[in-house]
Parts: C-alpha cells; structure tokens; sequence
C-alpha cells in the first residue's frame, strides 16, 4: 500500500517527507479553522441561515477540488486554511441549524441524527476516496468525491433558495 501522504507532500507537492510538509498541510487546515472560529463569532455576514452553510460548503468543495488538483505547495496550504475556515463554518452553522429550527420535541434526536450523519459520511468518504484513489489515483479520487458533493450542494442551494419550508415551519400542503 502507499503512503499517499507521503507522496502528496514529496513529488506532488515538492515538500519534504520528514513530516514536516506534511504536518504544515494538517496545520494550515487547522489554523483555518481556528481563524474560521473568531471570525464567525464577530462577522454578521457568516449568521447562521441555510443559504450561508449551503454557500460555505461548495466553496469547501471547490477549495478542495483546487487542493487535490494542485501541484504547488504554497498554493495547497492557502486551499487546506480556507479549507478549515469553510469546514468549521458548514459544521458549526449546521449544528446550529438543527438546534434552532427542530421542533422541542424532535430536537434531540435531530441533533443526535446529525451527529450520527456527519461522522459516517466522512468515514464512507475516506473509504471511497481511499479505495477509488488505490485505483485511479489520489487526486482523481478527491477531485470526483468533490466534485459529486458540490453538485449535490448547488442542487441543495437552489432548492432552499426558492424557499423550501423550514423544519419549524413545515409544508402547509403536506
């Protein structure tokens, strides 16, 4: 099996392979994450709405397409710290989402749903992304996985946008 870590840092990307390339890659996206924090703390324009999570995740996409594309390291540190900013910002909005919009009622088991959610798609995801990457490759695999789920955000974002009901305010007609 390969170290595709490895190999991302030393001949994708030109770094080192000592884990210091490697480990400024999981920094970047950290740091953006920590930055991502404080700013959706103080900035009105990243309110936690529907649109704006929606929004966050296909930048996230795009910010990981252009990563898993990218042959420039400094260029793949700046695509992981927005990275971390977005990911924060669609985690920490959807969270909020569900604990403000679920009815009293069903608010535990929304919250417990997503939570359950989130985690196992990232793990489906890893698994896909690593098996189809053990085939046609690293990049390849990251760049569809990104790409299906930025479809399905921009499907997501046009359905919200034209004003689907709410989980407080449901459907009148059904």
């Amino acid at each position: 099996p390969r170290d595709w870590s490895s190999d991302v840092c030393s001949s994708d990307l030109g770094s080192d392979t000592q884990g210091t390339g490697y480990s400024a890659l999981l920094a970047a996206s950290a740091v953006g994450g920590f930055i991502g924090g404080i700013l959706l703390e103080t900035m009105v324009a990243l309110r936690p709405r529907a649109q704006t999570a929606i929004v966050c995740a296909v930048i996230w996409c795009v910010v990981i397409i252009g990563f898993a594309l990218s042959t420039d390291y400094a260029l793949a540190l700046v695509f992981l710290f927005i990275g971390g900013f977005m990911n924060l910002a669609v985690t920490s909005m959807a969270q909020t989402l569900v604990q403000l919009e679920a009815p009293a009622n069903l608010r535990g088991a929304m919250i417990g749903l997503l939570s359950a959610s989130q985690s196992g798609l990232r793990v489906g995801s890893g698994l896909t992304v690593g098996a189809l990457g053990s085939i046609i490759g690293i990049h390849v695999s990251l760049t569809v996985s990104a790409v299906v789920l930025l479809v399905l955000m921009v499907a997501l974002l046009l359905y919200v946008s034209r004003g689907a009901p709410t989980l407080a305010q449901p459907d009148p007609s059904g």
